[in-house]
């Protein structure tokens, strides 16, 4: 349930989009199959939520409102949204208690794990242990969970952080990785689209998407406040 008209911050964000007729979502759109970039158009996972948002806001406030995507780097994308540059983050983004620190979540949307991908030439592993070893390369984007990950469990390994996904996609197929580490469903969707590319195993702890938006803009137990 939203918030009566009435009752909404006149300063707050959800008076903003109100007013504007539009809830922008930052989104670092080089991960499909959550949101990446096709014909000029931003598609995926997290674009449809966002636009069934925006459907049940115009309906709860009596009005058209619409949902737009804005490209962000991963690294910036928390200090971008405090600063005010969207509404909020959608963008298959894992709740954490360091994030949370930061900005406030929703409830979650999904539930994921992280997993290993492999390419043609890629050595022979039975699981994530195999990788904390001399002569490996890994490659992993930078500041998401896979990036703290091998920094913390697989410090033997020659880990490579890339700014975008496409990026770290680019270093298993030029062969300059032996591994890539992400999200399981990312990386299951790759798999499928690349002849030669497998996903060998996952690891850790289930994690939870959830859309983030800065601290103090309301109830954020609704779909968004």
């Amino acid at each position: 349930t939203f918030p009566a008209e009435k009752d909404l911050d006149k300063n707050g964000t959800l008076e903003r989009i109100i007013a504007t007729g539009e809830i922008v979502f930052g989104s670092d759109t080089t991960y499909p199959p959550f949101e990446s970039i096709e014909s000029s158009k931003t598609v995926g996972f997290d674009v449809d939520i966002g636009v069934a948002i925006a459907a049940e806001l115009s309906k709860a406030y009596d009005t058209t409102i619409v949902a737009k995507f804005q490209t962000n780097d991963w690294d910036p994308i928390i200090p971008d949204l405090k600063t005010g540059k969207f509404d909020a983050i959608l963008s298959a983004m894992t709740k954490t208690a360091v994030r949370a620190q930061e900005i406030d979540f929703t409830r979650s949307y999904y539930t994921s794990k992280q997993a290993i991908l492999a390419g043609p030439d890629s050595p022979t592993i039975t699981g994530i242990e195999d990788l904390n070893a001399t002569g490996i390369k890994i490659a992993v984007q930078s500041g998401t969970t896979s990036d703290l990950y091998a920094k913390d469990n697989l410090a033997k390994a020659t880990i490579s952080a890339f700014t975008g996904f496409d990026e770290v996609l680019k270093a298993l197929e030029n062969g300059d990785v032996d591994f890539l580490l992400g999200d399981l469903p990312v990386l299951g969707f790759y798999s499928v689209e690349k002849a030669g590319y497998s996903v060998v195993g996952s690891f850790g702890d289930d994690e939870l998407f959830g859309i983030g938006v800065r601290k103090d803009t309301g109830d954020v137990e609704t779909p968004f406040p």
